[in-house]
């Protein structure tokens, strides 16, 4: 295939009107009928040969690891984690909290929230009169959105 000249291929995918590829470089490549946003290139056009996602791989800071399709929506996750979907959301099937029925552009979908605590208590008793007790807790809080 021409359009993919010099690109290696690590993964495939294919729903009912369109195919995903993805190169090592984290690039994901689509083509087929672009009804409902779900080629991702923000618009409903079709393409006949394979074509970069330009809001995804590495010149956009977010490489893809994996990619998978539906009948009438894309997913990817990128090489942090996050995951993205595109395409007909009837039904909420893209994960975005809404039913929008057309979302042409890779949006995020994964939110992780992790907290770790650690409490250290100390008691140093110096006399029978004075007795001295600290205790630290220290919480940290990560949380990634990944909002494009």
């Amino acid at each position: 295939m021409a359009a993919l000249a010099g690109v290696r291929v690590l993964g495939m995918a294919a729903g009912a009107h369109h195919t995903l590829a993805l190169s090592d470089a984290g690039q994901p490549y689509s083509w087929g009928l672009g009804g409902n946003g779900r080629l991702g290139h923000g618009d409903t056009e079709p393409r006949l040969l394979p074509t970069p996602i330009a809001a995804l791989g590495p010149q956009s800071h977010l490489a893809v690891s994996c990619i998978a399709a539906g009948a009438h929506h894309s997913l990817a996750v990128t090489d942090q984690g996050a995951l993205l979907t595109w395409g007909e959301g009837g039904g909420g099937r893209l994960g975005h909290g809404d039913i929008d029925s057309l979302v042409g552009l890779p949006r995020g979908v994964y939110t992780n929230t992790r907290t770790r605590s650690r409490a250290l208590t100390l008691t140093l008793t110096l006399t029978r009169t004075l007795t001295l007790t600290l205790t630290l807790t220290l919480t940290l809080t990560l949380t990634l959105t990944l909002t494009l």
